[in-house]
């Protein structure tokens, strides 16, 4: 259990650096956008202000879950590694926050499809594709873990 306990910690703290450093480039955006006039905008094809408040929006609320998740998979991933009482409830805890994360994560991607296929030249069922195909990539990174440790801990007590 040792390999599963390091693994978790990594997971976690990688979590974690990824969920700061989208709130990081989030705020560098809206300092960096705040200074651009709206006419410079004008030959963009969509509404660059709405388009990118859209995508703020959603990071504002799903980077602080994902930071939240990873400090669980932290602490999860250190109990595990002491075998605290607690670790395999913690750790499943993780998990499943971490699959719903995703599914809401996904569904809010998928709402900001009407975006593209009102400002671009493009059909609505390209933008559709491309955004399955991205949501299910996403998925096999983001819930291959998730599941692992719910399969792994199934049988096992606490």
């Amino acid at each position: 259990m040792k390999a599963i306990s390091i693994i978790t910690i990594i997971y976690g703290g990688l979590g974690a650096i990824w969920s700061m450093i989208g709130l990081l480039i989030i705020s560098i955006q809206k300092m960096i956008f705040h200074f651009i006039p709206d006419q410079d905008l004008q030959d963009i094809p969509l509404n660059f202000h709405d388009y990118v408040g859209s995508i703020h929006q959603l990071y504002l609320i799903f980077m602080p879950l994902m930071l939240m998740i990873a400090i669980f998979y932290l602490i999860a991933g250190i109990r595990l590694l002491n075998e605290n009482e607690n670790a395999i409830n913690l750790t499943r805890l993780s998990a499943i926050l971490n699959l719903l994360w995703y599914i809401g994560y996904a569904f809010s991607i998928m709402n900001l499809s009407h975006v593209f296929t009102s400002d671009f030249d493009m059909s609505g069922e390209i933008i559709h594709r491309i955004m399955i195909a991205g949501i299910m990539f996403g998925a096999v990174f983001t819930c291959g873990y998730p599941v692992f440790l719910l399969i792994y801990f199934a049988g096992k007590k606490t």
